[in-house]
């Protein structure tokens, strides 16, 4: 395998949150925007850009830190619940381990929901490096996240980082860090035409196969 370092977004890539998200915004609009109508489309696009990003705008009249920490106890309540690992992803993470090869988490999720999301779906301790969107001063698609793992694993190569994404934010974040991309295939939220990733992944277990093959 020609990467020394493989970075992962986390929601839609390692780990389904995609029910959980909607859940928890169901809740939102509920108790901050009541009778609002959402589609499930827009529900579903939530997952991607940083809280910081979607809170402010669809809750402009609630203050963002009250928004945040309703937001972080509704989601919890849903997360035992609903959320899981993609199958075959842990033994990709496994092998890549056995392989030699550095993993690192790049997310826009905030730290402390990142470690769990990784404890429950039993995942954790599979990383060398998990930065979240509160270890960085710029969330995706700026690549300070991208170029933080590359610092702190000791890889200066940018040929041989892979970053793995699910959303555009992933493509650009890896575009703009000058790094090779691969996006996964399996969410619902489809790519605009502009997104030309180097390889395309249908199903964790064909991860090497497409990596060494394409």
């Amino acid at each position: 395998m020609r990467f020394s370092l493989v970075i992962f977004d986390m929601d839609g890539t390692l780990v389904d949150t995609d029910l959980m998200i909607v859940l928890s915004y169901v809740d939102m609009y509920r108790k901050f925007r009541p009778g609002y109508k959402v589609s499930v489309t827009k529900l579903l696009s939530f997952s991607g850009p940083p809280l910081a990003s979607v809170l402010p705008v669809e809750f402009p009249d609630v203050p963002y830190a009250e928004a945040l920490a309703y937001f972080r106890k509704v989601c919890r309540h849903y997360y035992d619940e609903t959320v899981y690992a993609y199958p075959g992803v842990k033994e990709v993470l496994i092998e890549l381990k056995k392989r030699g090869i550095k993993t690192a988490v790049v997310t826009s999720k905030l730290r402390e929901e990142s470690l769990y999301t990784l404890k429950i779906t039993g995942l954790e301790g599979l990383f060398d490096l998990v930065i979240a969107s509160d270890d960085v001063t710029s969330s995706k698609p700026n690549p300070e996240g991208v170029f933080k793992a590359m610092s702190d694993l000791g890889v200066d190569n940018k040929n041989a980082v892979l970053y793995i994404g699910d959303t555009r934010y992933d493509d650009e974040t890896a575009n703009n860090a000058g790094i090779p991309c691969m996006l996964v295939t399996w969410t619902p939220r489809p790519f605009p035409a502009e997104c030309k990733p180097r390889y395309r992944l249908d199903s964790w277990k064909d991860f090497f196969e497409v990596v060494e093959n394409g």
